[in-house]
């Protein structure tokens, strides 16, 4: 049986919740898919887009300035890399946690 450390679990809770918060009205119709990798010094998103990176890229900006608000006073470095491509066909891929997962981008569609 795997331990599980509570006080991680409850932490990157917290940052998966505000990261949902401020992906909020933020998810453009290109967007196949969102992460979030919560590390011991830094958040780091990923976005997967089938087309329009540039318009993604300034919505990523948006994003990484709406969380670096939500978590203050904390201060944690927060990266995005917008990837032109599907996301991982394997749910178990090490990418973090799952935001977003277009219904288009979902295996077996």
């Amino acid at each position: 049986m795997v331990k599980v450390d509570q006080r991680q679990v409850e932490r990157e809770n917290r940052y998966v919740v505000a990261a949902v918060q401020a992906l909020l009205g933020l998810i453009a119709p290109s967007v196949n898919a969102v992460a979030l990798e919560v590390m011991s010094d830094r958040l780091h998103f990923r976005i997967w887009v089938g087309s329009s990176v540039d318009e993604v890229k300034e919505d990523a900006e948006e994003i990484i300035f709406d969380m670096d608000g939500l978590l203050q006073p904390e201060d944690m470095l927060i990266t995005c890399d917008v990837l032109l491509d599907d996301p991982p066909a394997d749910s178990n891929a090490n990418v973090g946690r799952w935001l977003y997962l277009a219904k288009s981008a979902a295996p077996g569609s």
